[in-house]
């Protein structure tokens, strides 16, 4: 279950550069780092995926590991137990995908659009969410189009969108129909027929208005 245990972590890669010494704010008395020469320098991916799985599909978590050391001062603890106490503490990413070239960044960013937006809490691992109905994904859809172009989409748009990832010519009931990971990010769009999947037209119209 999540989240992962110390003892649950598994090595899947070497990190280079992925030790830093944290700085003291005192203006905001906080504690910050920043990683700027952080690189992969080698990953194993799992031997048991299955040939339908694409890498891009193959999430993983970058595992941090702290120690903060709070020296012993009389004025403010009273219990000799205090006295330099070391605190181990641990953070999990939220997933990320590993690519080898920029190609694969539209169907890696599906993979963590699709993640981050309808992983259940409390999940095993990193369990693929199942197919959620269109009234949510449309949901997410329009924040991150908003997010990415500063407007929104309107239920015309929305609707639009709907009937594409559904295959299907009618608005009726369309917020409570099923949309799967297949439809979404896998399968190439039938009406009319085009070989590009929804994500990656959807992804791509994105990209232009950015541009």
């Amino acid at each position: 279950e999540w989240p992962l245990r110390p003892g649950e972590i598994i090595c899947c890669g070497e990190v280079v550069n992925g030790e830093k010494v944290m700085e003291y704010s005192t203006q905001n008395k906080t504690v910050h780092l920043q990683f700027k020469n952080l690189v992969l320098k080698k990953l194993h991916r799992a031997a048991d995926r299955r040939a339908s799985e694409l890498v891009t599909e193959e999430k993983f978590s970058v595992y941090f590991k702290c120690m903060v050391q709070s020296p012993y001062k009389e004025s403010n603890y009273q219990q000799p137990q205090l006295q330099d106490t070391r605190l181990n503490l641990m953070a999990v990413s939220l997933p990320v995908t590993v690519t080898v070239h920029g190609s694969q960044s539209p169907a890696a960013e599906a993979t963590i659009f699709w993640d981050n937006c309808f992983a259940p809490l409390n999940r095993e691992s990193f369990a693929h969410p199942g197919a959620q109905p269109w009234c949510e994904v449309k949901v997410r859809i329009s924040e991150w189009f908003k997010k990415s172009t500063e407007r929104g989409l309107s239920n015309d748009a929305l609707n639009y969108l709907g009937m594409k990832v559904l295959n299907t010519d009618s608005v009726d009931d369309l917020d409570n129909k099923l949309v799967t990971w297949q439809a979404f990010a896998k399968d190439t769009l039938k009406k009319p027929d085009r070989p590009f999947t929804f994500w990656e037209w959807l992804y791509n119209c994105i990209d232009l208005i950015k541009k």
